[in-house]
């Protein structure tokens, strides 16, 4: 995997790891700014990157003809996948109040 490949993956993670703390509200003001608004904004984006990054491998998997090249595509798709599903099931969680 490439330096910006692990960097989203760090990002996620990072997401991962503070949506359990965030809880979404209407008007935040203050500190509460960063984890009522920006973090449960941020990560179906962060979720939606990882997906596009799931599409290109997938088109360079297919291109490639060398054996061990489409092996390694097909590492990170599974990773992307495991990241992007565990991101969105951690921004489920946290609007889980705000939904029902």
């Amino acid at each position: 995997m490439g330096f910006l490949r692990i960097m989203l993956h760090a990002l996620a993670f990072q997401l991962i790891l503070i949506l359990p703390f965030s809880e979404p509200s209407w008007n935040p003001q203050g500190a509460s700014l960063l984890l009522g608004a920006v973090v449960p904004a941020f990560a179906p984006i962060v979720a939606i990157i990882i997906m596009m990054d799931v599409m290109m491998c997938k088109v360079s998997q297919s291109d490639s003809l060398d054996e061990q090249i489409k092996l390694s595509y097909r590492n990170i798709v599974r990773a992307n996948l495991v990241t992007a599903f565990l991101l969105f099931a951690f921004w489920l969680a946290s609007f889980r109040e705000a939904l029902l």
